[in-house]
């Protein structure tokens, strides 16, 4: 008996000696053998990379805000809205139509290059002949060279109207400058020549009502009953020269620091469009090509600078243009001013109700300078017009391998 349990004592000790060299072999190997670490989540992205990443696929402007909304802003309260675009490339990831057309436009960057495209090809053609009679000159020269997706015609029928580019999108700046950070926005209007016919600004009005509109005639009469959204002035724009200019009345108005937006800048004013700004594209080419130095300008000059720099401020300018007899230099260097400065044609009219098509409405969308400049600083447009078209390269091609197209 005694034996018997000698033995299931031994037996049990054996068991139990095997099982913790077993457990100790096994704890050994486990040191030796490599761990296998579990793979780690991918670092967060910085908040303003992941916005810009989320914010830069979007391409209906209103979720673009609604998405920019979401990214914290800061140190752009008193930033001018060329300072608010380049941020909104650089944080959110704006796309270049977004940027160049003052957050007016939002679209995939090829289709934004196939409209820089269309830009050049259409400077090629814009001005073909020197015709000495109004229909002849505006058939035959400077047409449209971009287009606006939802422009809209605003005011009475016939005589009177005028088209704005994507009025939806104007509709959306207050809220355009508050999710970039900018709480201060004041839209403003400016419309020259009334005849007392105020249809384009009351249905302005109603799409805009944000806006303030300021309209000056010294031959018409204030709207009556008055609309408490216009104010108006006896006053009439005159030569960029002059102290009725548009430099002057945009200083006399205390208009020119933020958050002032000229947003639509109207001109009716019966063959008085051209002494109001072709002073301004000359003294500005003047500058820009050396022949002049802002130490040497007198009054004059400097008044036409201010109208040159008044109107760049403007993001459309909707003009009713008379064609003067045998001048179609003048009628040339204005669209050609107007390109220089910064300024595309969404839209043309002509007037065949009264005069047989020698007025003609035009309506023009300002654009970022880098629009019209390939990586030269070179002016597209009058590179081309003076025969340089060959040596420029496609735009969307110029793009690939810099960008990935939208």
């Amino acid at each position: 008996m005694l034996f018997k349990r000698f033995r299931l004592f031994t037996l049990l000790t054996l068991v139990t000696a095997l099982a913790l060299l077993a457990l100790l072999a096994l704890r050994r190997g486990d040191h030796q053998r490599p761990k296998v670490q579990a793979p780690r989540p991918p670092p967060p992205l910085p908040r303003e990379k992941a916005v810009a990443r989320s914010c830069g696929e979007v391409h209906e402007l209103e979720q673009f805000l609604n998405c920019a909304a979401q990214h914290s802003w800061r140190g752009t309260s008193s930033a001018d809205v060329d300072e608010l675009m380049r941020l909104a490339a650089e944080r959110i990831g704006a796309p270049t139509s977004f940027v160049d057309s003052y957050g007016l436009v939002l679209e995939p960057e090829r289709n934004w290059c196939h409209r820089k495209a269309r830009y050049l090809r259409q400077a090629a053609q814009q001005k073909n002949t020197n015709q000495t009679t109004g229909q002849a000159f505006f058939q035959e020269n400077w047409e449209p060279n971009f287009s606006c997706a939802l422009e809209e015609r605003l005011g009475r029928y016939g005589d009177g109207g005028k088209w704005v580019c994507d009025v939806h999108s104007l509709h959306l700046r207050p809220q355009l400058f508050r999710s970039l950070g900018h709480s201060q926005y004041r839209c403003v209007v400016y419309s020259f020549g009334s005849n007392n016919d105020f249809s384009f600004e009351e249905r302005l009005h109603e799409r805009l009502p944000h806006c303030q509109i300021f309209v000056f005639d010294a031959t018409s009469s204030p709207p009556d009953p008055p609309r408490d959204y216009i104010q108006y002035y006896s006053r009439m724009l005159r030569a960029a020269e002059s102290s009725d200019s548009l430099g002057d009345i945009v200083t006399d108005l205390n208009h020119w620091e933020q958050p002032v937006n000229l947003e639509v800048l109207k001109v009716d004013i019966e063959h008085g469009e051209y002494d109001a700004l072709l002073g301004a594209f000359d003294i500005a080419k003047l500058i820009r090509t050396g022949h002049k130095k802002l130490s040497e300008l007198n009054d004059e000059e400097s008044r036409a600078l201010l109208t040159w720099r008044a109107l760049r401020r403007a993001r459309q300018v909707l003009i009713e243009l008379h064609f003067l007899e045998n001048a179609t230099e003048s009628g040339h260097a204005f669209f050609e001013g107007m390109d220089e400065a910064g300024f595309v044609i969404f839209h043309k009219e002509p007037n065949i109700q009264y005069t047989g098509g020698t007025f003609v409405e035009y309506a023009f969308l300002r654009l970022e300078d880098s629009f019209f400049r390939d990586e030269h600083g070179r002016h597209l447009g009058e590179t081309i017009r003076h025969g340089g078209s060959a040596s420029l390269p496609h735009p969307c091609k110029a793009q690939e391998g810099r960008r990935p197209a939208g």
